[in-house]
Formats: C-alpha cells, structure tokens, sequence
C-alpha cells in the first residue's frame, strides 16, 4: 500500500482525455479524443536502480470519424496518433506511431446515427 504524500511508480501524476463530438452534417460524426498522460518511473539503464524520476509527459491526438450512408450501412475511419508523437510507456517500452484503420458496417436491424 502507498504511503500518504507518495507517488506509485508507473502510476500516472496527471492523466486527462478531452473529447469533442462535432456533427458538421446529419449523417457524419467527427470525434478528436485527446489524452494527456504525465508519471513517475525508475531510470531504465540500471534495473537495480533505486533512482526514480518524472518521465516527459506526452499528449496523443485520434481522429474518429463514422458516416451513415442509411439505416443499414455505416463507413467508419480511425487515424491514431495523428501527430505521429514518440513516447514510452512504460518507459524502455515504445507506443505505436500513426496508425490509421476503417471499415464498413453492415447491419439488418439498422445502424445507430
């Protein structure tokens, strides 16, 4: 168990997400998440190490996007770390770069706007 007053190691110190949804036009929904993440960790060359520090915090921007084309038949696309950013978590272990997906959905009981 923690002691009061002290940071857990890999835990995040600050972590928040921000997401907006914007609807430009009835069938399309655009959706930019953002998550900004900050933690604590132990120096990585040494295993044995007992010095910790404050790792540089990182901030991810997605795009998500899905359009209705009727009620049965819904286009979605997906781009993640859209600005490409480089970071470790935890550190020593590199997060994916950009990364884009889509696909179609195709459903008989009808697709949710």
């Amino acid at each position: 168990m923690p002691t009061p007053g002290y940071s857990c190691l890999r835990r995040p110190k600050e972590k928040f997400s921000v997401t907006t949804i914007w609807n430009p036009i009835d069938p399309l929904t655009l959706s930019p998440p953002c998550l900004h993440v900050q933690q604590l960790d132990r120096h990585r060359p040494c295993r044995r190490s007992r010095q910790h520090r404050l790792r540089p915090g990182y901030t991810v921007v997605n795009l998500r996007a899905d359009y209705a084309i009727n009620d049965q038949l819904k286009v979605f696309g997906r781009i993640d770390n859209l600005a490409n950013v480089h970071y470790q978590n935890p550190t020593g272990f590199l997060a994916p770069g950009l990364g884009v997906f889509g696909g179609i959905r195709f459903a008989s009981y009808g697709v949710s706007r």
